[in-house]
């Protein structure tokens, strides 16, 4: 039946996409531990800080990200990191997002106020 094709297939994408916010979240965690390492070299610290400046251009794929990263099981500088991403995208790149995408953020924040950080489940 078409139907359960296309929602296994939907499933498969979505299990694709959050494992894609895994790892990207996973890459940014390292990034930030490095810049905040004192014994790591300058230039770790510039390239770390470089995958940290990308992330932040990529308006509206950080998202699902940043929400993941203000989320318990990361260390604190993540969770700082997380909500300075959502903040940026808010005001500065707000007018750039659909109105769908506007109040999927909008809700999301407003869990994250209300419920506080999470663990993870």
């Amino acid at each position: 039946r078409w139907w359960a094709k296309r929602s296994r297939c939907c499933l498969y994408l979505r299990d694709m996409a959050s494992q894609q916010v895994t790892s990207q979240c996973e890459k940014l965690v390292r990034a930030l531990e490095q810049i905040a390492d004192p014994r790591c070299s300058p230039q770790q610290r510039a390239q770390a800080q470089s995958l940290c400046d990308e992330f932040w251009k990529q308006i509206p794929q950080c998202i699902p990200c940043a929400l993941r990263l203000t989320e318990r099981p990361h260390p604190p500088i993540a969770r700082h990191f997380g909500l300075q991403t959502i903040e940026h995208v808010v005001k500065r790149c707000w007018a750039l997002l659909s109105p769908t995408e506007q109040a999927a953020l909008k809700k999301s924040i407003l869990s994250l106020v209300t419920r506080g950080p999470r663990s993870e489940e």
